[in-house]
């Protein structure tokens, strides 16, 4: 899912842009170096504080993580909740992999 789409579907909901950056932090079978989940977040865009630019790439990155399906019921339900929305820049992927 794109931020875009997410946007589109909560369109009165705070969100949180998160920037995520994996770290290559284990050794595969093959002796490479991979990525075992560790890695640096930095906030990109917030909405509650409006800080950071919703740009248009911005807007196209794909989500990484579940916003949605972390949530307990009372989180789904209280209106001044923010979701956070990871992605992983575009220079990252093959390293992720």
């Amino acid at each position: 899912m794109k931020v875009y789409d997410f946007i589109t579907a909560h369109p009165d909901s705070h969100i949180r842009i998160i920037r995520y950056v994996p770290a290559p932090d284990i050794i595969d079978e093959h002796g490479n170096l991979s990525c075992g989940g560790e890695g640096t977040s930095t906030v990109v865009f917030d909405s509650t504080t409006g800080d950071g630019d919703l740009s248009p790439d911005l807007m196209l990155m794909d989500i990484i993580n579940s916003p949605e399906d972390e949530l307990t019921d009372d989180e789904l339900t209280d209106p001044d909740h923010v979701y956070e929305l990871e992605y992983m820049p575009d220079e990252y992927w093959a390293l992720w992999r």
